[in-house]
């Protein structure tokens, strides 16, 4: 026997025998359906709002630093600005780089030869589980008292989600 919920305002009408995890026998079941169809309703909206959002603001971003009418380090969270975040990581990861000298490395060049435009440098730190590395304005150079190498190691591939290879200079 099929049984039926039929959701206010005609919006949605389920069948036992599509959605078999719910017990359509009572009202009670009916609005946990709703509120269930609601919330992955919202999800999905939700997500479709976010990615467009991103899309927009990211060509605003890249539109202004082509006119050069924005830099992207005075751009904010209401908090920090770009800027700002990238002066504090500078920082932080000197003290990481500069405290683990051994296992440090600074180049002016990646390991193909190539660099950034714009004076940029990579500076990195090896640990058991990999390297791991940022790029930053020769301004910052002298923070990283580490090692000098000609040529930066050839990159291993590490993202921005391996920070966490940075624990293991602990163990």
């Amino acid at each position: 026997m099929k049984s039926f919920c039929y959701i206010k305002k005609g919006e949605i009408m389920a069948t036992s025998s599509i959605l078999h995890n719910f017990d359509f026998k009572d009202e009670e079941s009916c609005e946990r359906l709703v509120s269930a169809l609601k919330q992955a309703e919202k999800n999905v909206i939700d997500k479709e709002y976010k990615n467009n959002v991103l899309k927009m603001i990211q060509s605003q971003i890249d539109i202004n630093k082509e006119s050069k009418i924005l830099k992207t380090k005075d751009i904010s969270d209401g908090y920090h600005t770009f800027g700002e975040l990238y002066h504090h990581r500078a920082i932080l990861f000197s003290i990481v780089c500069n405290l683990f000298k051994e296992k440090a490395w600074k180049s002016k060049l990646h390991a193909d030869n190539t660099m950034f435009e714009g004076g940029m440098f990579i500076v990195g730190v090896t640990t058991e589980e990999g390297d791991y590395s940022y790029h930053y304005h020769l301004e910052y150079w002298d923070l990283f008292k580490v090692k000098e190498v000609e040529n930066a190691p050839i990159w291993d591939g590490h993202q921005p989600s391996d920070i966490t290879r940075l624990l293991s200079l602990s163990n």
